[in-house]
């Protein structure tokens, strides 16, 4: 039986649906991760966009000196605050945008795309309670990202690890060639709906 790990999770997509089971995957993650670094966070929210309050929708985050928009974001942390514990926020949908669910649904391909996410979101809690650097904090999650994926991605997939770079060398392209087409046809139809018909249409 899988360990479960020990900090809440929580789910609120309003009317979107994921394409994946995003709860197993940080699940997944998680139990791959050391628990000091896991420390003082008090929970992890999974959700899209779709319900948030205008006001969130208003909300600006700040990174590497520039203003991002909340629709720019693919989740975020926020630092204890008022008597509250830590807390990580992932934005399913942004996370999984213009991607093919069957894509999507692939062997590592959710894992990778959350867990880049995920432990990026927990470098910034880890820089934070414990290692504290001089550095451009966003640099020190990226750093953390990569170190922590790399080290939950050969727990989970070990036996497929030393065939990853390969696999990633020749699926990439093709794949990345299948996210842009998909892209344009999801603006195509897009546009479609909004411009109005012309007269004699």
């Amino acid at each position: 039986m899988a360990l479960k790990p020990a900090i809440p999770i929580y789910e609120n997509y309003g009317a979107y649906k994921p394409s994946v089971n995003a709860r197993k995957i940080v699940e997944k993650l998680l139990v791959a991760i050391d628990p000091e670094y896991l420390q003082g966070l008090g929970s992890i929210g999974l959700s899209s966009q779709i319900p948030l309050s205008r006001n969130k929708r208003r909300r600006k985050f700040l990174s590497r000196g520039h203003k991002y928009g909340m629709s720019d974001i693919q989740g975020y942390y926020r630092q204890p605050w008022n008597g509250q514990p830590a807390f990580i926020e992932l934005y399913v949908d942004k996370i999984f945008a213009g991607m093919p669910g069957f894509v999507a649904r692939l062997p590592m391909v959710g894992f990778l795309r959350i867990g880049k996410v995920l432990l990026h979101e927990l470098g910034h809690h880890i820089h934070r309670t414990k290692h504290p650097e001089s550095e451009e904090r966003e640099d020190v999650a990226d750093e953390w990202s990569r170190k922590l994926l790399k080290i939950a991605a050969r727990k989970r997939y070990r036996y497929a690890v030393p065939f990853l770079r390969l696999v990633i060398k020749v699926v990439n392209p093709p794949l990345q060639r299948l996210v842009v087409w998909a892209n344009r046809r999801h603006r195509e139809k897009q546009l479609k709906r909004i411009q109005p018909n012309r007269p004699g249409d």
